[in-house]
């Protein structure tokens, strides 16, 4: 099989795969002969599920009964249909030109897996147990082995970094089994093996969770309810958590702004002389202490600082956190008010503390380094108990006396609207701020208006607000109806 043959069948797929929630199931095979792209499927899988994908190709099972052979809908077409199983058919040529939603698909290069930073399931994450084979090795790469399956001829690993591509990362056979070499970025990974067609989990790691296809999606997936496909769980750490000594303890558990201040879970690992655990934690500014449990009947429980960690901060209520800071920081600043005797920076990022993030003094006026990750985020400056907006930033959010400043972090998606030079204020909405009805106020230009912001991966939904007037992007042809009779301009950002 040829390069440009393998990435074409990997995108069709690909495509295919995540039209009924990425079909991860032992129940769904894939084959391509010759011009033909053949999809098995057992009828054995639960009704729901079963339904949801004949509906997806077109087949509505639930008002006009089973598929039977011969029968066709849109360019899939009945080969055979059993008892048992099912076996439709399409042709390869049938996919050109076939809009996916996906601006930046190339059919000639094949699904891009160079980088997987931004598509962690979750913002924090620690793997229950040590898997040895799952190893983080020393030139940065990550190796998964699978166990077994001597008689197999293909066995590839696929996952959320590789936005489930099923050819991405082939598996080489070894005596005992099969192993891949890969490129992870830290984060919190699902993943699968594809054994010659068949998807399976990895038999040697009890560690899954649910995608919640079709449901709404808890933000950590250990938490979500058992809706949609089961994956493998694998976190690639950043940072080691260590508390020396108290090994007299029952137990103790992290606790921090990542895991919501929870005092019993995650609990920590204990050796000879301290407890100890790795976690993942996207970039950002985290406050966080031990908990120490030394069991009894009364459950009494002690919460410390890190006496390893220098960096203390006071929140507004006067207790003190230790804090971790993850990634570069970011400068805010505020010039002039020389004559101010503080300068408080608050904002969305901080829940709106008014005395937690106290600013330097500097020479043209006040500065504070500050970490956050990815994202947009509204703040403002509290001087000597006046609160202000930036005065250098157009970019607001809000009206009236509650505007903000909107500072984009790892801002990835640059909006233009051409033309429209009269209107007196142009701002940006969509499903990344909420809908909010103020929108982010963007800067007029000589072809128009513009603003950068950051946006998740998946699928983002649009609109400019001209003076109060709701428009679709006229420069995007990609737009769908909404609940008002109008439309929403949509884009997709891997």
């Amino acid at each position: 099989m040829n390069q440009t043959r393998r990435h074409i069948i990997s995108l069709v797929l690909f495509l295919l795969i995540a039209a009924w929630s990425l079909a991860q199931d032992q129940h769904i095979k894939f084959r391509i002969e010759g011009k033909v792209v053949f999809q098995e499927i057992d009828l054995s899988m639960e009704k729901d599920a079963l339904d949801s994908c004949l509906f997806s190709l077109g087949f509505d099972s639930t008002f006009n009964g089973m598929p039977t052979q011969g029968m066709s809908r849109g360019d899939w077409s009945v080969e055979d249909c059993t008892e048992e199983k099912l076996i439709l058919k399409r042709t390869l040529a049938s996919f050109d030109g076939v809009d996916w939603g996906y601006n930046e698909i190339q059919i000639e290069g094949g699904v891009d897996v160079s980088s997987n930073a931004n598509h962690s399931l979750a913002p924090f994450g620690f793997n229950e147990r040590r898997m040895k084979h799952l190893q983080d090795l020393r030139n940065g790469q990550t190796r998964f082995f699978l166990q077994g399956y001597a008689d197999a001829e293909e066995v590839y690993l696929s996952g959320n970094f590789c936005n489930w591509s099923t050819l991405s990362y082939p598996m080489q056979k070894m005596a005992d089994g099969w192993v891949v070499e890969i490129d992870l970025s830290p984060g919190v990974w699902g993943y699968k093996f594809v054994v010659d067609g068949s998807w399976i989990l990895d038999p040697m790691n009890t560690e899954t969770y649910y995608d919640g296809f079709g449901h709404v999606w808890n933000w950590d997936p250990k938490e979500n309810a058992k809706f949609g496909n089961e994956n493998n769980l694998y976190v690639k750490i950043n940072h080691s958590f260590t508390l020396p000594g108290h090994t007299s303890s029952e137990k103790v558990v992290l606790s921090g702004d990542f895991t919501a201040w929870n005092e019993s879970n995650p609990e920590m690992r204990k050796n000879s002389n301290a407890w100890t655990l790795p976690v993942y934690l996207v970039e950002g500014t985290y406050r966080y202490k031990f908990v120490l449990d030394e069991g009894g009947w009364f459950g009494e429980k002690e919460w410390i600082l890190d006496p390893t960690n220098p960096v203390q901060r006071s929140d507004e209520n006067g207790v003190l956190n230790s804090v971790l800071e993850v990634g570069e920081p970011i400068q805010f600043e505020l010039k002039g008010h020389k004559d101010a005797e503080q300068v408080i920076l608050t904002g969305s990022f901080i829940g709106w503390s008014e005395s937690e993030l106290v600013m330097h003094p500097s020479a043209a006026g006040w500065y504070l380094p500050y970490v956050l990750g990815p994202g947009n985020y509204e703040y403002k400056f509290i001087v000597d108990d006046q609160w202000i907006i930036d005065p250098v930033n157009q970019v607001t959010a809000g009206e009236n006396e509650a505007v903000n400043s909107v500072r984009s972090v790892g801002a990835n998606r640059e909006f233009i609207l051409e033309g429209y030079g009269e209107a007196e204020r142009v701002a940006l909405s969509g499903n990344f701020n909420a809908w909010s009805t103020s929108g982010y106020t963007m800067t007029r230009v000589e072809e128009g208006w513009k603003i950068k912001v950051f946006l998740p991966k998946g699928k983002g939904l649009y609109k400019f607000i001209v003076d109060g007037n709701w428009i679709h992007d006229p420069n995007n042809p990609q737009k769908e109806h909404n609940e008002y009779g109008a439309y929403n301009s949509v884009l997709w950002v891997d």
